[in-house]
C-alpha cells in the first residue's frame, strides 16, 4: 500500500510518479510461475495506491493488465496455489 502523496516542508506532494516507477520495477521482478523458475522472481505481488485523507483506492494505479492490481494478484495467487497443491 502506497499513499498518493507525501508530506514535505512545503506541503503535500503527489507520489504518482514514484508509484509508477515502483510499478514498473515490480512488474519486471514478477513472473515466477513454478517452483522451478528463478528464485529471485516474485510469484505474486500487488500494489495499492490510496489517498490517506479519503481512504479511497486510486482506480488508475496500477494500470489494468499490469499484473499488480489487487484482483490480478488474487487470481495469480490462486493459480499458483492450484498448480502446487491440487492433484
Amino acid at each position: 500500500m502506497i499513499p498518493s502523496y507525501e508530506v514535505t516542508s512545503k506541503g503535500k506532494r503527489p507520489t504518482s510518479a514514484l508509484i509508477s516507477r515502483a510499478i514498473e520495477r515490480l512488474r519486471r521482478a514478477g513472473g515466477r510461475v513454478t517452483e522451478g523458475d528463478a528464485p529471485h522472481l516474485l510469484e505474486a505481488i500487488a500494489v495499492i495506491a490510496y489517498d490517506p485523507d479519503t481512504e479511497a483506492v486510486d482506480p488508475a494505479l496500477p494500470p489494468p493488465g499490469s499484473g499488480l492490481r489487487w484482483e490480478e494478484f488474487v487470481a495469480s495467487l490462486a493459480i499458483t496455489y492450484q498448480a502446487r497443491f491440487e492433484d
